[in-house]
């Protein structure tokens, strides 16, 4: 949600805007990127170190948020669908 109010973020920015610690922000980052809904480039430090991903968003919010909904409505029905068969055994 911190990325659909600003058009990029690091990952610094991300951990104070979404009060997250830097692992919690890495995990996130890296399975909105496995879905491609995220995308990094980097840019180069400002002194010494490696240099600074910056994250952006690649398709709008409401379609992460009707995918991520699909994806939930999927999970609930298949275990519905389990439950209901391990009911016909008893």
């Amino acid at each position: 949600m911190f990325l659909a109010k600003v058009p990029e973020a690091t990952a610094r920015d991300i951990e104070l805007g979404a009060d997250l610690r830097q692992p919690e922000v890495s995990v996130a980052m890296k399975y909105l990127s496995d879905k491609g809904w995220v995308d990094c480039h980097e840019a180069p430090p400002e002194k010494k170190g490696r240099p600074i991903k910056i994250w952006s968003l690649n398709i709008p919010v409401e379609k992460i948020l009707d995918a991520i909904r699909r994806e939930k409505e999927d999970e609930l029905n298949s275990r519905l669908e389990m439950i209901r068969k391990v009911r016909s055994f008893a």
